[in-house]
Order: C-alpha cells, then sequence, then structure tokens
C-alpha cells in the first residue's frame, strides 16, 4: 500500500571565487513510500559541469528502490545510467552505476551487511573502465558495551590502455611542447583488498576504548600477484568532557 508520493527537484549553479562557472544543475525525482518500509525514486539530472578547463553536458537518469521483506532483512539497489564524464580522459562516454546492498540482523546482536558497487563506462567504441568493489562487515554487539566487527573491502578496476592514447590535436591535458605523443598513463589492471578487526569497549557514554588490526593486499600491471603491502595494529583511547 503506497502511504506517500512526492515530487521534489532543484536548480542550482556553482562558481569558482574567480567567477568561472563550476556547474550548472537541474534535476528532479518522483518519491513513493509503501508498506515494509518501502521507499522508491526516480528521476533524472541534467548539467554543465566544469573540468580540466573545459565545459561538458552530462545527463542521466537514476532510481533507487528499498524495502524491508520481513524483520532484520533490508535489501536496495541504486543505480544510474547516461552520458557521463571519463576524469582521466576528459572524454564523454556512455555510463552505468548499479550499487545494491543488504543488510541481515542474524540474531543474539549480530549484523551482516554487503555492499556492491559496478562502475563501467564506454565511449570511442569500447569499453574505457569497469569497475568493481565489494564491501562486507560483519559486527557482533556481544553487550551493551562491548562490539566486534570485522571489515573486508575488495576492489577491481579494469580499463582499455588503447582508449587512453589520443593524437597530439586531441590531447585533453596539457603537453610538453616536446612531447611527440598524447598517452594518459592508466593501469589496465588494479585489485587491492583490505581487512579490519575492530573490537570496542564503551567505559561511560563519553569514553571508549578501540582495539584492531588491518590488512591490505594489492596488485597491478607492475605487480602480478596479490601481495601483501599494508600490516598495522591499533588501540585508540576517546574521551570527551564538558568545559
Amino acid at each position: 500500500t503506497i502511504s506517500r508520493i512526492s515530487l521534489t527537484g532543484d536548480w542550482d549553479i556553482t562558481h569558482r571565487a574567480d567567477g568561472q562557472l563550476l556547474e550548472r544543475e537541474l534535476e528532479g525525482y518522483l518519491r513513493v513510500s509503501a508498506t515494509r518500509q518501502t521507499q522508491a525514486n526516480i528521476g533524472g539530472v541534467t548539467r554543465v559541469r566544469y573540468w580540466n578547463g573545459r565545459m561538458f553536458d552530462e545527463s542521466f537518469a537514476s532510481g533507487f528502490i528499498g524495502a524491508t521483506l520481513w524483520p532484520g532483512f533490508t535489501f536496495g539497489s541504486w543505480q544510474r545510467s547516461g552520458d557521463m564524464l571519463d576524469l582521466a580522459a576528459s572524454r564523454m562516454g556512455r555510463g552505468i552505476i548499479w550499487e545494491p546492498y543488504v543488510e541481515l540482523d542474524i540474531g543474539r546482536g549480530v549484523n551482516l551487511t554487503l555492499n556492491h558497487s559496478r562502475q563501467r563506462l564506454r565511449r570511442d567504441g569500447g569499453t574505457a573502465f569497469d569497475a568493481r568493489v565489494l564491501d562486507g562487515r560483519l559486527s557482533w554487539q556481544l553487550d551493551p558495551r562491548q562490539r566486534l566487527r570485522l571489515s573486508v573491502q575488495a576492489g577491481d578496476v579494469q580499463r582499455d590502455q588503447a582508449l587512453y592514447t589520443f593524437p597530439l590535436n586531441q590531447c585533453p591535458i596539457a603537453l610538453d611542447p616536446t612531447a611527440t605523443a598524447c598517452i594518459i598513463p592508466v593501469r589496465s589492471h588494479v585489485r587491492d583488498v583490505t581487512a579490519q578487526l575492530l573490537y570496542s569497549y564503551k567505559v561511560n557514554p563519553r569514553t571508549a576504548l578501540y582495539a584492531g588490526a588491518s590488512y591490505g593486499a594489492f596488485m597491478d600491471d607492475d605487480h602480478r600477484e596479490l601481495f601483501g603491502n599494508t600490516r598495522s595494529v591499533f588501540v585508540k583511547l576517546s574521551y570527551g568532557w564538558q568545559p
């Protein structure tokens, strides 16, 4: 059952301190609220955007839906599709962004949240980049004072290096006068994984102790195998007081 329908929108202009137009944007959304804590909206944005010394026209549609199907289980998804800017190349393309998520209360103070993000942009006859990020968080509220949380995030980005090579007269970046080619240095494949285990203890409403460890691994064109590049342990005491 639909409980509320609303239509929202705005028009805004942003200038830099020296008067340079940074953005002129018009957007509007139709929003719906329904049973099972369902929230949904659909709309779009059209804007003129300043980047790397030039103005670009972007226009895309977006939508969101989220609901609690039953107590303790929530899901949702946000997506966007349209004409978007490849920031690295300062070129326009056709892009899509998709970000679904799931949140599950398992019981006994245990909560699991999974977020996935994928962004892809096609231009000049190929796929300029395809990026994915997965974020998972498992937390356990042991008691009102103690909490344990494990966070894991993994990312994977692939680029077509051929789409970041341009004729000298079409180079989207400033070049040295002696340059003989316009090649924007991008890596064809980058992957990383990070994990963190965090324990927190609340001494009182204003004082808490945090302790944990983290680990990170990385690979790219120069390092073909995933290798650990960061390891750390930490302890933090947080105290708030009033004057």
